[in-house]
C-alpha cells in the first residue's frame, strides 16, 4: 500500500511524522512524506522518501491556500492508496484528492487547530478553519489525535470516532534514562515552539528571583526576537541561552543534563487546555523532572507517575515556589524515578501497534 503523509511542518524536526513514516516502512508500506521547503533547514538523509513543496508565501492565509493547491496537484499526479493528513492545514487538499481518486484518508489532529491561541482573536480566519473541519473531518476513513480528552471533544463536535495515538518517543531511548548523572548546575530547560502562550516571558522575568538558575531555550518561533530583547533589557544575557532548533538527539542530550523541564501553557486556549505535549514524553524519557499545568491530561499522568509539579495558574509566585521544590534532593530523585517508570508505559512500541491495526482496518 503506497502512503503519502502530508504536513506543513519541517519534516526534519517533526518527530511524530518521522515515527509514523518509520512504522509504515517497517511494515513494508512505501511511504512519502510531503512537506514544505523552509529556510535554513539542514537537509540530510531520512529513512523514508521525502518531498518538499516550494511555496512563494511562508505565512498567513496565502501560504495555506498556496500549499493546499500544490499538495492537491501532487496527490493528483502520484495517487497513493492512502493519504495521511496531518492537522487541519493539510486536510482540504487531502479530502478533495481522496474523493476524486477514491483514496483512503486518515486525519491526524495534532492539536485542536481551530481553537489554537494564534487565531482566537481572528474571527474570520477561525471561521474558515471551522468550516473546513466541519466539511472534511466526517469524510475521513479514520481519525486520530494525541490525547484522550481531545479525542472526546472532537468526537462530540464532529460526530466521528477519534482514535488515540500518543506522540511518545521510541522505546530504545529507555536504556540510558537513569544512567544520566544528577545535574551539577541548575538549568531550566525548554524545548519547542517559541510562541505566544508558552510562559517563556514569565520565566525570564522570574530569573532575578532565582539567582542560582539559568534558562536554556531550544526552538524558534514568533516571539524569539522579542524574548531576546527582553533578556537584553534585563541584563540576563549571561543566564539565558537561545539555542535555536536542534536535532532530536541534541534535545535529548540537553534534557538529560538539565535540572527542571518547563512545559507551561496558558489556559485561555482550548487547544492548550486539552493538549498532551510532546515535551511531556521527551522529558519523561530523558529522566527530567518537569513543571506543567494543572490541565486534564497532565493530571491523569501525574496521578500515577508524579514526575514533577503541576501549576494551577501561570504567575510568578507559583512558578518560583514550584522551582524551589526541586531543591529537595529526595523529591528530585523521586521525580526522576517516576519518569523512568512512566517511560516503560508511554513509548512508541505500544502506539505503533495500534496505528498499524487502525490502518489495516480501513
Amino acid at each position: 500500500m503506497k502512503v503519502v503523509i502530508a504536513v506543513t511542518s519541517d519534516i526534519y524536526f517533526d518527530q511524530r511524522v518521522q515515527k509514523i513514516a518509520g512504522t509504515f516502512v517497517q511494515h513494508a508500506h512505501p511511504v512519502t512524506v510531503v512537506g514544505r521547503r523552509m529556510k535554513n533547514t539542514p537537509y540530510g538523509s531520512l529513512p523514508f522518501a521525502g518531498t518538499w513543496l516550494s511555496c512563494w508565501f511562508y505565512k498567513s492565509v496565502w501560504f495555506y491556500a498556496e500549499y493546499n493547491i500544490r499538495l492537491f496537484l501532487y496527490l493528483c499526479k502520484h495517487r497513493p492508496n492512502l493519504v495521511w493528513a496531518c492537522d487541519l492545514d493539510t486536510l482540504l487538499a487531502c479530502t478533495l484528492a481522496s474523493k476524486l481518486f477514491k483514496l483512503k484518508l486518515v486525519f491526524d489532529a495534532h492539536e485542536y487547530f481551530e481553537e489554537s491561541v494564534e487565531i482566537l482573536h481572528k474571527p474570520w480566519i477561525r471561521k474558515v478553519w471551522q468550516t473546513i473541519a466541519k466539511l472534511c473531518i466526517p469524510k475521513a476513513g479514520a481519525c486520530i489525535s494525541v490525547s484522550q480528552s481531545l479525542c472526546a471533544i472532537l468526537e462530540e463536535k464532529y460526530h466521528k470516532k477519534f482514535h488515540l495515538i500518543r506522540n511518545v518517543p521510541k522505546h530504545n531511548l529507555l536504556a540510558n534514562t537513569l544512567k544520566a548523572t544528577m545535574p551539577k548546575s541548575k538549568v531550566l530547560w525548554y524545548q519547542g515552539a517559541v510562541n505566544e502562550g508558552r510562559g517563556l516571558e514569565l520565566v525570564i522575568r522570574c530569573l532575578p528571583n532565582l539567582p542560582d538558575y539559568n534558562l536554556r531555550i531550544a526552538g524558534d518561533g514568533d516571539l524569539t526576537a522579542s524574548l531576546q530583547q527582553l533578556v537584553k533589557d534585563m541584563n540576563l544575557e549571561g543566564r539565558v541561552q537561545f539555542l535555536g532548533r536542534l536535532t532530536y538527539a541534541q534535545l535529548v542530550e540537553h534534557a538529560r543534563g538539565a535540572f527542571i523541564g518547563l512545559d507551561l501553557l496558558e489556559s485561555r486556549s482550548k487547544s492548550y487546555f486539552h493538549s498532551l505535549s510532546n515535551k511531556t514524553f521527551d522529558y519523561m524519557h530523558a529522566g527530567l523532572p518537569m513543571i506543567q499545568m494543572n490541565f486534564p491530561e497532565y493530571i491523569e499522568i501525574h496521578r500515577t507517575y508524579k514526575m514533577g509539579v503541576l501549576l494551577n495558574e501561570l504567575n510568578a509566585d507559583l512558578l518560583c515556589q514550584a522551582i524551589l521544590q526541586f531543591e529537595d534532593p529526595l523529591f528530585l530523585q523521586q521525580c526522576r524515578e517516576a519518569c523512568h517508570l512512566a517511560s516503560k508505559t508511554y513509548n512508541w512500541d505500544q502506539e505503533s501497534v495500534q496505528l498499524i491495526q487502525l490502518v489495516n482496518s480501513l
